[in-house]
């Protein structure tokens, strides 16, 4: 039971304080107390409680009738007293601290926001305390920075990773290409200049040196054509436009185990259900894949992995790349070396779509997409 209501304690301080400005501190304080989860405790000049309202009693898990006569810097960490005791004298002197962050506790990282101001209790100079947890919106302050510099990070790394692509692309335009023409363009003048000659030679010997100069240019010619149609590939593969996601994946597993000589297998268990998805996320997911199939040749040392797509009854789409390698932790994967996690994350965000990542039970690493297919129109 309470000795005395706070709101009864706290009226008769404002009788008896002899001036205005501490009936404008009670009613502020007043005011202070009906916020949701703020509590209300004052303290005489050594920091003792002499009232608390009831939220004081639910933040700090006593009644009322415990909480008289405690120190108040008893329910916050040790290394949390010193600031607060110099919050109450502070205030027992006269001033008015409008915001002082006190951590509750090192172990809980609870964060108590207090304002404080002079009052008279039982004719001596006193403090009253406000108290509010704020530990929620710390944190939530806390996981936006957070979120901002990982967003910093992640657009310094695209940036960095589409000059890098730049550079190979241009380099293969440069090499592969130049040279492919350059031959190309000697092997018409070698041709031109045998069909224009002066007629020493022999027409048959003439006729077939051209023969085997023109086979040799259609070859060249060929050779040119394939490393155009690869290079147009890895900026967007056709097939992902002409056949659907799960045709395209199969397609990059082939291409992946050729490259890079780890078994990749595809099972596509659709049903043919996801064809006509939505095409910006038929390519977010193919590229999410490429992702995870780097990740495995960079880090993975796997010999075989799997890509999986399949559909729920529901629409869920659920994509999986899963390694038996040494595995590939949440740490690697945002490395600032790989786009990784944060990027397969944020191709999702459109969507509201979850990737995870976690260690197989037979060892290595698996990835896991999850997203609801859009609603088709019409």
């Amino acid at each position: 039971m309470r000795s005395q209501p706070p709101a009864r304690r706290i009226q008769a301080l404002e009788v008896n304080s002899p001036t205005g400005h501490d009936k404008q501190l009670l009613s502020y304080f007043e005011a202070f107390a009906g916020i949701a989860q703020s509590a209300v405790v004052g303290v005489d000049a050594g920091g003792i409680i002499q009232f608390a309202s009831g939220a004081a009693e639910q933040m700090f898990g006593r009644d009322e009738g415990t909480l008289l006569g405690e120190p108040v810097v008893s329910f916050f960490g040790a290394s949390e007293a010193s600031g607060l005791s110099k919050v109450i004298q502070a205030a027992v002197a006269g001033q008015i601290v409008e915001t002082a962050r006190i951590f509750q506790s090192r172990s809980t990282r609870n964060v108590r926001e207090v304002v404080a101001g002079p009052v008279v209790i039982d004719g001596s100079a006193g403090a009253v305390l406000g108290i509010r947890d704020v530990t929620a919106r710390v944190r939530a302050e806390a996981a936006v920075r957070e979120t901002e510099a990982q967003l910093r990070g992640l657009a310094r790394r695209l940036q960095d990773a589409q000059e890098v692509e730049r550079k190979r692309l241009a380099r293969e335009v440069h090499d592969v290409l130049g040279q492919a023409l350059t031959a190309l363009r000697l092997d018409i003048r070698r041709i031109r200049n045998a069909v224009a000659g002066d007629g020493s030679e022999s027409a048959g010997a003439t006729r077939d040196g051209v023969h085997t100069q023109i086979v040799e240019a259609e070859q060249l010619v060929e050779q040119t054509i394939r490393t155009v149609r690869r290079i147009s590939h890895d900026l967007r593969p056709a097939v992902l436009d002409h056949f659907g996601l799960a045709a395209a994946l199969e397609w990059y597993c082939e291409e992946f185990q050729e490259r890079s000589k780890i078994e990749c297998l595809f099972r596509d268990d659709t049903s043919g259900r996801f064809a006509a998805a939505d095409d910006n996320l038929a390519t977010a997911l193919f590229r999410i894949t490429q992702e995870a199939l780097t990740n495995v040749v960079r880090h993975a040392n796997a010999g075989n992995v799997a890509v999986i797509l399949s559909r729920s009854d529901s629409g869920e789409i659920r994509l999986t790349i899963e390694d038996d390698g040494v595995g590939i932790g949440d740490e690697d994967l945002r490395a600032s070396g790989s786009l990784g996690l944060l990027n397969m994350e944020e191709r999702m965000v459109p969507w509201a779509g979850r990737v995870s990542v976690g260690d197989r039970e037979a060892g290595g690493t698996i990835v896991t997409v999850r997203v609801q297919e859009p609603q088709q129109n019409g």
